[in-house]
């Protein structure tokens, strides 16, 4: 569970948002091959190396959202479904902002 429960699991800024994004990638992920990636899997699937999935790997487990169980492939858990913030409603990593 997160730390504060007040506080949104994720908060706005620019790794926040990273990793909501990783989150995302994971649970559609798991809906659409009914088992969840390896970080391999979610680092392609999320445009960034090994290491920096690992980094957002390690706060979406210390806010509560997922599970790893060490040495486990595929050892992801999604422990909370939620709905995506509306600050994070901008589409697809890598994809470029529209200009107004």
């Amino acid at each position: 569970m997160p730390d504060n429960p007040k506080s949104p699991a994720i908060r706005k800024g620019r790794t926040d948002e990273w990793a909501w994004r990783m989150y995302e990638y994971i649970v559609a992920y798991q809906a659409e091959h009914h088992r969840p990636p390896t970080i391999a899997e979610t680092a392609a699937g999320c445009f960034m190396s090994r290491s920096s999935a690992l980094r957002y790997l390690d706060l979406l487990e210390k806010r509560g959202l997922l599970w790893r169980e060490e040495g486990i492939a595929r050892g992801i858990t999604v422990l909370q479904h939620l709905e995506t913030p509306p600050e994070y409603r901008k589409g697809a990593i890598g994809e470029k902002k529209a200009k107004d």
